[in-house]
C-alpha cells in the first residue's frame, strides 16, 4: 500500500528549503520511505521511483563491497588517472569474483548471495600467493 504526501522540508529561514513529496510503501517486514523533489506524480510515478531506488540501493551496496573488500580506503596513486585506474581495476576484480561466486554457488546448489564475497576474495588471494610461492619463476 502506498501513501503519498507533499510538504516543505527545511527551516523557514533556510534558502535551501523546498517542497518535497514523500512516498511511503507499507510492507509486512518493514516500510520504505522515499523523499524526492520530483513533485509531479504523473511524470514521476511512485512505482517508478521506488523501483529506481531499489536499483540504486543495489549499486550502493556494490560500491560499499568494492571499497571494503578491495581496500579502496587507501589509494595507490595521487593523480586522478591513478585513482580511476585503481577503481576500474577493483571493479574488474569484483566482476571476476562475482563470476567465480556464481560457479561456486551452482556447484553447491546454493544462491550466489549465500557465498561471502569477502571470504571468497580472501581465499582467492591466499591461493594466488600460494601459487606464487610454490611455482616462483627463477
Amino acid at each position: 500500500m502506498l501513501h503519498r504526501t507533499v510538504g516543505l522540508v527545511g527551516r523557514a529561514d533556510d534558502q535551501r528549503r523546498r517542497y518535497v513529496r514523500r512516498i511511503r510503501l507499507l510492507r509486512p517486514q518493514d516500510d520504505v520511505i522515499l523523499v524526492t523533489d520530483l513533485l509531479d506524480a504523473d511524470a514521476y510515478p511512485a512505482q517508478d521511483l521506488l523501483w529506481l531506488y531499489s536499483e540504486r540501493w543495489g549499486i550502493e551496496r556494490m560500491f560499499q563491497q568494492v571499497t571494503e573488500v578491495f581496500g579502496l580506503q587507501g589509494l595507490i596513486g595521487g593523480t586522478p588517472q591513478a585513482c580511476i585506474f585503481q577503481f576500474a581495476f577493483c571493479l574488474l576484480l569484483y566482476n571476476m569474483i562475482q563470476v567465480v561466486r556464481g560457479y561456486i554457488a551452482a556447484g553447491q546448489y546454493r544462491q550466489p548471495e549465500e557465498i561471502s564475497t569477502e571470504k571468497l576474495f580472501d581465499d582467492v588471494q591466499r591461493q594466488l600467493i600460494a601459487w606464487d610461492v610454490i611455482f616462483h619463476p627463477r
